[in-house]
């Protein structure tokens, strides 16, 4: 949506009024939110606080959600002309046609009633449904990550920086340390302030601190300040603090280079492939083209490169070591037969692969699995604030994949369940990839271009699954559902075990709720 149409948006919403009540409801115009019997019309609005993010109900009956960046998000289409969406004096959130007949709710699929105070819009772009005590019990899920921090701006816990593409992200733990996380949910660079931080700040002279509960500076980049400084997370997990005209002026160094290399490309002297989640190098200096696991050398070439040294893969399927004089110093075994179209070498999280374009393998080089990281994760399960890999993951006794922290409340949940007749079994842990394949399986594509998951998946990255502090139940093998003997004896009994319900998802439950 381009600005002029925005602000024609706006203008409508100015000339015409935002809400249609049911009397006795009022409410102001240009608000951004909606109450308990009050409903938005066709060609109405609601607009969130700073005018970033707009709802709209359309002629045509469709309804749709304009996110910070002009693009629809979200969108509902009633395909009734007339349609109209509210709050009726339940709090339920009804699209309901002029007759009256229903068109959508948000829990219409699994007849699972979600009831609310207070929908409103957000600076973000997220459509969230609040009960009278202000939690939510329903959104779209479209609130924009922040990739950025601009002055005065802070990361605190629960507020995290994700790089655009999602997969690396800033957080600031519980404990106090600022931590950065690759794609693989392991730190990458952290700022050493565990047990004193509170904040991660970007004061507006431009300068980068992390502050304490008492505003004491605890950690700062040393250099002068420069005012209009932006900090940024990039896509190849550098964090990045920027001066105003794009210089860099401090970072983390945690930039991950290329991950391939291809027929006709050529690693120089100097440079270097990274595996996806930055553990993983390879590099070639004059005195060395040596694969490392962070610091542990897991591989390095028998011959010493020299000056003007390259690493370069053949069409011929192998990968070769060349001196500066065009000599092959090392290379791999030839495979049999000629040419072998589309053969790359490629790092993954465990080793390098040198394959064929039809997927041959044609060598690999293994990291040990002694050398493979893993960390020791906290007990205290609030202290988990991001995903974790599978090394941070157990398996229960009966066999449910969870975060360490959770393992021992899951067996006794399971265990005391069936001893009740309620034949309980579990999902847990997911790996970004599962999220990811779950939410291709769930949410498709509008023609407007909006994304709508039946049932509702998180983003990769944020789903308590990936956390390993989220479970899908299930009866006989069957999800959970309102209303049945298990249902009932789950809102019993789960929050003995430090489990909550995600309202509209009967067969979810986390160690909070979401």
């Amino acid at each position: 949506m381009t600005a002029a149409l925005m602000s024609a948006l706006l203008g409508l919403v100015a000339l015409v009024g935002t809400l249609v009540l049911t009397a006795p409801a009022q409410a102001a115009a240009d608000t951004d939110h909606l109450v308990a019997g009050e409903r938005l019309g066709a060609r109405e609005s609601l607009v969130s606080p700073g005018g970033s993010a707009v709802l709209v109900v359309q002629s045509s009956g469709r309804v749709s959600l304009y996110g910070p960046d002009g693009d629809v998000v979200w969108t509902v289409d009633g395909r009734v002309r007339g349609a109209t969406l509210g709050l009726d004096a339940q709090g339920r959130l009804r699209l309901v046609a002029p007759d009256g007949r229903e068109l959508w709710t948000p829990d219409a699929d699994e007849g699972v009633q979600v009831l609310g105070a207070r929908l409103e819009v957000r600076d973000d772009g997220d459509l969230v449904l609040l009960d009278a005590a202000g939690a939510t019990v329903w959104a779209t899920g479209t609130a924009q990550r922040a990739s950025a921090l601009t002055a005065g701006g802070s990361v605190v816990p629960g507020q995290p920086l994700t790089s655009p593409d999602g997969r690396h992200v800033l957080v600031v733990r519980r404990t106090g340390n600022v931590v950065l996380l690759g794609p693989d949910s392991l730190p990458r660079w952290a700022a050493g302030t565990d047990g004193q931080g509170a904040a991660l700040t970007l004061d507006e002279a431009g300068v980068l601190v992390v502050r304490d509960d008492d505003g004491a500076v605890v950690w700062r980049t040393h250099r002068a300040p420069v005012p209009g400084s932006t900090l940024v997370l990039q896509d190849d997990g550098d964090l990045v603090l920027l001066a105003p005209d794009g210089s860099a002026l401090w970072s983390s160094g945690t930039g991950l280079g290329a991950a391939s290399l291809a027929v006709d490309d050529a690693l120089v002297t100097g440079g270097h492939l990274d595996g996806p989640d930055g553990h993983l190098r390879l590099t070639l200096t004059q005195d060395e083209l040596a694969l490392r696991y962070d610091e542990t050398v897991v591989w390095q070439a028998p011959a010493v490169p020299g000056p003007g040294a390259s690493v370069r893969v053949r069409s011929d399927g192998r990968l070769v070591l060349v001196g500066g004089d065009g000599r092959a110093l090392w290379g791999t075994p030839a495979p049999d037969g000629a040419a072998v179209p589309g053969t790359t070498l490629r790092l993954d999280s465990a080793g390098a692969l040198l394959t064929a374009g039809n997927g041959q393998e044609l060598w690999r080089m293994d990291v040990p699995q002694d050398v493979l990281v893993s960390v020791e994760q906290p007990v205290d399960c609030t202290l988990v604030t991001a995903p974790v890999p599978l090394a941070s993951t157990v398996l229960t006794s009966h066999s449910v994949r969870v975060h360490a922290c959770l393992a021992d409340a899951v067996d006794g949940l399971i265990t005391q369940a069936r001893a009740a007749g309620i034949e309980l079994g579990a999902s847990g842990w997911r790996s970004r990839e599962q999220q990811q394949a779950a939410r291709e399986r769930n949410c498709r594509t509008t023609s407007s271009g909006a994304v709508v998951c039946h049932p509702p998946t998180a983003v990769p990255g944020h789903s308590r699954h990936e956390w390993g502090l989220a479970l899908d139940l299930t009866d006989h093998g069957r999800l959970i559902r309102t209303g049945t003997p298990a249902w009932e004896w789950l809102v019993e009994h789960a929050g003995d075990y430090g489990l909550r319900n995600l309202p509209g998802e009967p067969w979810h439950w986390s160690v909070d709720g979401s």
